[in-house]
């Protein structure tokens, strides 16, 4: 599982230091969800969503981070889906 941070009006994904890439390979990977949306909380990353690509699957799961208690109640969920995945 690959965690990633895109801007949901350009569809750039953050590469961190204020750095942004348009495609997936070539940003950050976050490792967790919890580093993802602490990294939104903590540079205060407006119109946000989490993006999580399965390696198995190849599945992609996008979750938007819109509002902070929204952030907090996704955190909650995802953290939910961290525990129980096996990719």
């Amino acid at each position: 599982m690959r965690v990633f941070l895109r801007h949901i009006q350009t569809g750039h994904y953050y590469n961190g230091n204020c750095e942004w890439v348009v495609q997936a390979p070539d940003a950050n990977d976050f490792g967790s969800i919890d580093n993802a949306i602490n990294i939104v909380a903590d540079e205060k990353l407006d119109g946000m969503s989490i993006v999580i690509l399965h390696d198995r699957s190849g599945r992609e799961q996008v979750f938007d981070l819109t509002e902070t208690s929204r952030m907090e109640q996704l955190r909650r969920e995802l953290e939910l889906i961290d525990q129980g995945n096996d990719d």
